[in-house]
């Protein structure tokens, strides 16, 4: 119930990375055989009729269009008919088959949005490892120097 087109925007492109990293994970999980959760009280609440009632569909009513209609009049756009501010999109991740799904559903969920301005990938990598990756064509990429080990200490 965002008025602001852009902010609505921003809100459904977070719901939709959310989403598709969920299904990700549960992907990947299911693939490495990995055991499920052991029952904790944060499921129990996720299970619960309360988290149920918190989580339902909010449906507009007429009371609630008219006191949309209130705000939009009071609502003063300043940018009317100017083009959206110029957005470029950064994220970082390492040469593995963890950040590359990850990198295929946030590039996804960016076309999907419809968000002006451009993504790039910040690539960090060892030289070794950057040799041995085949994901290069995933999404536009920097690349930048591997922070894994310190570069004074060696430390990891």
């Amino acid at each position: 119930m965002e008025l602001d087109d852009n902010r609505r925007r921003g809100l459904f492109l977070s719901i939709e990375c959310i989403n598709i990293i969920n299904e990700g994970l549960l992907l990947q999980h299911a693939a490495n055989g990995c055991p499920k959760p052991v029952w904790s009280k944060y499921l129990s609440f996720l299970k619960s009729k309360a988290y149920a009632e918190l989580t339902q569909p909010k449906y507009v009513t007429p009371a609630t269009l008219q006191m949309m209609e209130d705000i939009k009049e009071e609502h003063v756009d300043d940018g009317a008919g100017k083009p959206h501010p110029k957005i470029h999109t950064l994220f970082s991740t390492e040469c593995t088959t963890y950040f590359d799904w990850q990198t295929v559903g946030l590039m996804h969920s960016f076309h999907r949005s419809g968000q002006p301005g451009n993504i790039t990938r910040l690539l960090s990598c060892s030289d070794e490892e950057l040799q041995k990756y085949k994901g290069h064509d995933l999404a536009p990429t920097h690349y930048v120097p591997s922070m894994s080990r310190h570069p004074l200490t060696g430390d990891w």
